[in-house]
């Protein structure tokens, strides 16, 4: 049996800025025979200098976090989705020991700025606002870490902004805020290629919509999923209840007529 290989350690390590590189901007460092791009601080320090976080070299001990970013899970950053972005910053740090990432405790204030985070380090606090893309997490977690995410990888950017719309449309959904709720959904159905989710984000469209009683919008989806699926006993039944609910009975007797008898018990 194999044993899977302890996470390599990391040390924190104070590099000098160089020369022409702007606050905020990147630059390459070399270190146990291996490039690291390295963010500068950005307000930058009085000494020119970045600390940032590289795997240490064989028998160094391993140290505590140092830096913590708490993500605000409060009203107006709730809706704004900031629980995907506390997930967003637990993947892009995945590996960094240097990084602890938890949910803040209460409010952080600059509500219509959401959503919200802090970094804390060493004591001091420092707000970060308005977090609503994935490039945004990154960078803040390449200012607080040192250590720049690499957003390369199309599946991993697509995956995170999935994220972030699935867990903003359930915050939405749980308050009842149905025009929220499906906000940017109908895009998603029409880019969607895998026809399997792009039927379950139709479906999720459709629900919605009947919440919003955008009725007519909500049985034009409702048919397509049944024409899509006409075999499926369970997809007549929904479009037989939508039309009920719209007092539709003409149609409905003729759903009863289709393949396979799905009203007729």
């Amino acid at each position: 049996r194999q044993e899977t290989p302890p996470p390599q350690q990391h040390a924190v390590y104070t590099i000098r800025v160089p020369p022409g590189v702007r606050p905020g901007g990147a630059f390459v460092v070399e270190h146990l025979g291996v490039h690291y791009q390295i963010t500068a601080s950005d307000p930058p320090r009085e000494d020119g200098a970045v600390e940032c976080w590289l795997p240490a070299p064989p028998g160094h001990q391993p140290a505590q976090p140092e830096v913590e970013i708490q993500v605000c899970q409060a009203g107006a950053c709730r809706r704004a989705g900031s629980e995907a972005v506390l997930l967003e910053i637990e993947e892009l740090g995945a590996g960094l020991l240097c990084l602890s990432v938890s949910a803040a405790d209460g409010c952080l204030g600059a509500c219509d700025e959401a959503p919200n985070a802090i970094v804390v380090r060493r004591g001091t606090e420092v707000l970060q606002s308005r977090l609503d893309k994935v490039e945004k997490t990154a960078a803040l977690v390449a200012a607080a870490t040192g250590a720049t995410p690499n957003l390369d990888d199309p599946a991993l950017r697509q995956r995170l902004k999935e994220a972030r719309q699935v867990r903003a449309r359930q915050q939405a959904r749980e308050e009842k805020r149905w025009n929220g709720a499906m906000q940017g959904l109908a895009e998603q159905v029409a880019a969607s290629a895998d026809e399997s989710k792009r039927l379950d984000l139709l479906l999720e469209l459709a629900e919605l919509e009947e919440a919003a009683g955008q009725w007519e919008a909500a049985l034009e989806h409702r048919r397509e999923l049944q024409a899509a699926s006409p075999d499926e006993p369970h997809e007549i039944m929904d479009l037989a209840t939508t039309l009920g609910k719209m007092g539709r009975v003409r149609e409905i007797d003729e759903l009863q007529r289709l393949p396979g008898g799905a009203l007729s018990a």
